[in-house]
């Protein structure tokens, strides 16, 4: 799929700096290295633990003196790197240098805040006045209108379109002042762009072939790999200046759109052509309505669904299912136990699924797809960026639970759920009989024409049989697009 036919629903905003990610991941690759396992009795202690048995007798100290496991790792480290190399290939110098880069990064991730999030810049000021001009629009425009202006823009200055050798991204980016300032010395945008065009790699040669050479092929052979090699030094700082300024665009032209949403009502935002929200309600025996909620019915069958209430006894008093108003993936219709009537007996939180399915295809989490968790788990912008940073890292959920440092137990329990399916991926779960139940992982088909299926493990009597067969939920491209659109914000609607 070229850029120009992507589908921009996984558009992404106030990201930290691209630095910050990168030298994280570093230190991440500091630990990457360390190879050697540890003994049974070693691994069953904290790394804390095991650092504070081995200080003293390490650095020849009676005890840490309340030092933390960072610097108690450093001592350590340091010691044994004064005694010699073989001494930094031994178990006690490992585990000091994992201790260490862990709390590098836990260091470096709590750094992190969410930019163009504290300060107004001037510009920004004058965005949000004149919103409807900075996305080339009358004041008077419809939504419609500005949605596809909103996409136009997406397409044009998302920063995952930024390729030095796609001329239309090269001229978004330097085409305004092509003589101006450039990132690679001694070459204005023009130049460059011409001298990557016509550059050729080299064809690395067997040894045969080299040893063939004379010395004056052979010194021209290693300057045509360097000069290639400098070649791919000077694109990737290119397309590091493309995504910043891009990503620069991309902070102001959302200003702009959200500007301009707060004078549409939520209806016209949340409006998607042929689709529409229901009022919707579940019961339970001799027809007791339990639960209401509001749904739209999808064209492959299944349902999403938002604003899951009870209902209590009475029936005039809803209470809240969810800490906020996320939209949910309904599926697997059939009988459940206890209802009178058939229902959905699986359901995925959409935004939760659409994170899981940015990392799979290695694509930087979008922000926008955790504003579930981070509403529902009182996450700071900060923190929020922070955890987005190391979900994109996969870093270890350990890490991630203590750098946010949730008191609360109940957030605690939502964010593990949320990072374990984002992970591993969404599963299905039903009862085999009436006091136990079963899990299976759900296969997702993303297919060609932009349709999507669903494959698990259905029961042929819900509730009560100990069987079990293949089933499967289709979804079309319009619900697909529906539903991407709906998880990462009503901007990223259309065909």
């Amino acid at each position: 799929m070229n850029p120009e036919e992507r589908d921009l629903l996984d558009v992404q905003f106030a990201y930290s700096d691209i630095e910050s990610r990168m030298t994280i991941l570093a230190k991440r690759g500091e630990v990457d290295n360390l190879t050697e396992k540890r003994d049974t009795d070693s691994a069953s202690r904290t790394v804390s633990d095991y650092l504070a048995g081995v200080h003293g007798r390490i650095c020849g100290l009676s005890d840490n003196g309340g030092q933390n496991c960072g610097n108690v790792a450093d001592d350590i480290s340091k010691n044994l790197e004064a005694r010699g190399k073989a001494f930094q290939h031994t178990e006690e110098y490992y585990v000091a240098m994992e201790a260490k880069a862990k709390a590098d990064r836990m260091r470096a991730y709590r750094e992190i805040t969410a930019t163009g999030l504290n300060t107004e810049t001037e510009e920004e000021k004058d965005i949000r006045a004149n919103p409807f001009s900075y996305l080339g629009l009358e004041e008077g425009a419809t939504f419609g209108q500005v949605r596809d202006a909103w996409r136009q823009h997406a397409r044009m200055w998302h920063e995952d379109m930024m390729r030095p050798d796609d001329i239309r991204s090269f001229r978004t980016i330097f085409g305004q002042d092509p003589h101006g300032n450039f990132p690679i010395d001694g070459f204005n945008a023009d130049e460059w762009s011409r001298r990557l065009l016509a550059f050729a790699p080299p064809v690395i040669l067997p040894v045969e072939e080299v040893e063939n050479m004379s010395e004056e092929g052979r010194l021209e052979y290693v300057q045509s790999i360097e000069a290639h090699r400098q070649m791919e030094e000077e694109y990737a700082a290119v397309k590091m200046e493309m995504v910043r300024r891009a990503h620069e665009k991309m902070i102001n032209l959302k200003i702009a759109y959200e500007a301009i949403c707060s004078k549409f009502s939520r209806r016209e935002i949340e409006s998607v052509a042929g689709f529409s929200w229901n009022e919707g309600e579940s019961s339970g025996l001799m027809g007791t309505i339990n639960q209401k909620f509001e749904y739209i019915h999808l064209e492959g069958g299944a349902e999403l669904q938002r604003n899951n209430r009870f209902v209590d006894p009475s029936g005039n008093l809803f209470l809240s299912l969810y800490d906020s108003n996320e939209v949910g993936i309904h599926f697997d219709r059939g009988e459940v136990y206890l209802a009178d009537r058939a229902e959905y007996r699986q359901s995925i939180d959409l935004q939760t699924f659409f994170a899981w399915l940015d990392l799979i295809q290695l694509r930087e989490l979008s922000p926008q797809l955790l504003r579930g968790i981070e509403k529902s788990c009182s996450l700071s912008p900060n923190q929020r960026e922070q955890l987005r940073v190391m979900l994109t890292n996969h870093e270890d959920i350990s890490v991630i639970l203590e750098v946010l440092s949730l008191g609360d137990e109940k957030k605690k329990d939502n964010l593990i759920s949320f990072i374990t399916t984002v992970y591993f991926g969404p599963s299905c779960d039903f009862q085999i009989d009436r006091r136990n139940g079963a899990y299976y992982p759900l296969g997702v088909e993303l297919d060609p024409d932009g349709s999507m299926t669903f494959k698990y493990h259905n029961q042929s009597a819900p509730g009560c049989s100990l069987a079990s067969f293949p089933d499967q939920t289709q979804f079309t491209k319009a619900d697909v697009t529906l539903m991407r659109s709906l998880a990462y914000g009503p901007m990223l609607e259309g065909g």
